[in-house]
């Protein structure tokens, strides 16, 4: 489903940071637009990807918080920790049909356009059962990222810092 937001527009130096530590989350389709750009196989693609424990959420059920988290599905990082499609020159290899998780969020972004378009996202996660089983695939098969907020301290460095845009 197409999203109902634009997507993002900078490639600042500051908006492809998480290219380099923390690669956005993968929405339902993009895997298979991913390889036909790429021209993969969803059998090759998925060595390109990773199943993420996923993002932690909450609700709240008697007046008490409960959290639990919804699986992502993540780009593999290199030895570097750099996103799998970030090439050589800094750009990406799929930056036409990018994943949701990278192509509709960006650093200027607030805290609230964020967190509106990552509950859509994970929605559409929550509601695909292809999904779900390209992720129990991953898993499976040992293919695991490291938590979100494991790869969010690797923003707190001072080598990888935000980086103003203008």
């Amino acid at each position: 489903m197409k999203p109902p937001f634009d997507r993002t527009i900078c490639a600042c130096e500051g908006c492809r940071t998480p290219c380099r530590v923390m690669p956005g989350f993968i929405a339902p389709g993009d895997a298979a637009r991913m390889a036909g750009h790429l021209g993969l196989t969803e059998a090759q693609i998925e060595e390109k990807l990773l199943a993420s424990p996923g993002a932690r959420v909450g609700k709240f059920e008697g007046g008490e918080l409960k959290t639990f988290r919804i699986h992502t599905i993540v780009p593999a990082r290199k030895e570097d920790g750099s996103c799998v499609f970030l090439q050589g020159d800094g750009k990406c290899s799929v930056h036409s049909v990018a994943p949701f998780g990278c192509s509709h969020f960006d650093w200027h972004m607030g805290k609230e356009e964020g967190d509106r378009r990552s509950a859509w996202g994970l929605r559409q996660i929550m509601s695909s059962m292809e999904y779900a089983e390209m992720w129990r695939r991953l898993d499976d098969a040992g293919r695991v990222s490291e938590p979100p907020e494991v790869l969010r301290k690797q923003f707190d460095k001072p080598e990888v810092r935000r980086k103003k845009c203008h």
